[in-house]
């Protein structure tokens, strides 16, 4: 996503998709991983929001994931300034 985008517009699509197909989206494993400048990445972890647009703040139940830490999608870690190998 970039800045002109809204997480909302990301959400309903993806709602849909969900609907027509009868996949579940599990929210409660839902990471997000800012990647821009570091100023951004903390911008978003404590506004709870990806973009100025935005007007509804990031659930409690999606992570956010912060500098140091690492998510693990698709057997990969991945995370900001973070040199984990493995968990």
């Amino acid at each position: 996503m970039n800045k002109n985008n809204k997480r909302q517009i990301l959400e309903k699509i993806i709602n849909t998709f969900c609907k027509v197909s009868t996949a579940k989206f599990n929210k409660e494993k839902t990471e997000i991983l800012p990647i821009r400048s570091e100023k951004y990445r903390k911008k978003v972890v404590e506004k709870k929001q990806t973009s100025e647009l935005e007007k509804i703040q990031i659930s409690d139940e999606i992570r956010i994931v912060k500098d140091k830490k690492t998510l693990k999608t698709l057997e990969s870690y991945m995370g900001n300034k973070t040199n984990q190998i493995t968990q």
